[in-house]
């Protein structure tokens, strides 16, 4: 099975990780190429597809809620795009999904015009930061304690296509 990303005179094969996982390569002119995706695999091979999509956070200690909450909008936007009719279908981000090693509790702390707000990682090591039209206004500094592992829009519900072209949302 090859996975390859094809743009006018240029053909990119994709490998597969260990873990059967495939990191898509991040570069200014695979953006403005904007490739297809195409999926070579056996006629008895069926084939599933899911995107984790992981959101670049600017580096230091503090991060304004405002940017954080561009960054899901932007990432949300480029999905929709490319989504087709399914964006229909798709989750609306619910906040910042930030993961740090569960080996120790982390706390986020907002620095709201009321007061500070502090918000704790579950015994996995994730803190959501929630979506609210109350904290867009406010805009708080978000003061992390250390940098997260990884940083991804919070859904909900999940869509998945199944590969018979069926889907789900749970």
């Amino acid at each position: 099975m090859a996975l390859q990303l094809r743009t006018q005179g240029n053909n990119t094969t994709l490998p597969f990780g260990a873990d059967g996982v495939i990191a898509f390569p991040n570069s200014p002119q695979l953006r403005k190429d904007n490739p297809a995706i195409w999926v070579d695999s056996p006629p008895d091979v069926k084939v599933g597809l899911g995107i984790d999509m992981l959101i670049q956070l600017p580096a230091g200690p503090t991060l304004r809620y405002g940017d954080a909450m561009e960054l899901i909008d932007r990432a949300g936007e480029g999905l929709r795009k490319h989504a087709g009719v399914w964006a229909l279908f798709m989750p609306k981000p619910q906040g910042l999904e930030l993961r740090f090693d569960p080996a120790t509790a982390v706390t986020v702390v907002m620095q709201l015009p009321a007061g500070e707000q502090s918000l704790t990682t579950d015994v996995s090591g994730i803190l959501i930061v929630p979506l609210t039209s109350e904290l867009r206004t406010a805009n708080p500094l978000l003061r992390l304690p250390r940098p997260p592992l990884e940083a991804r829009p919070f859904y909900k519900a999940h869509m998945q296509l199944a590969p018979d072209g069926e889907w789900a949302s749970r």
